[in-house]
């Protein structure tokens, strides 16, 4: 079975961009009790799409996916704050 169809491969990283930016507002959401601004969910999916589907051609373990997917969340996570922080400024 080829999984590295361009079809297929877009469907992987969408769900995988779908994972980590929903896993990544949610916490700082909750932890920061400040919404997010929007065009910075919209910033943060398409890199995380990008990257997703740049390393989408081939099949990975879960080791391999789990340590991309901790740096993407920290890294989404850093957006998040600068993001917030130049919207509504500094709590």
């Amino acid at each position: 079975m080829d999984i590295s169809g361009t079809q297929l491969r877009a469907v992987r990283a969408a769900l995988f961009t779908a994972v980590v930016v929903t896993l990544s507002t949610a916490s700082h959401v909750l932890l920061s009790r400040a919404p997010l601004p929007v065009p910075t969910v919209l910033a943060v999916s398409a890199g995380v799409f990008g990257t997703a589907y740049a390393l989408a051609g081939r099949e990975r373990g879960f080791g391999r996916i789990a340590a991309l997917l901790v740096p993407l969340e920290l890294a989404a996570d850093t957006v998040f704050t600068t993001g917030q922080h130049a919207c509504y400024g500094r709590a």
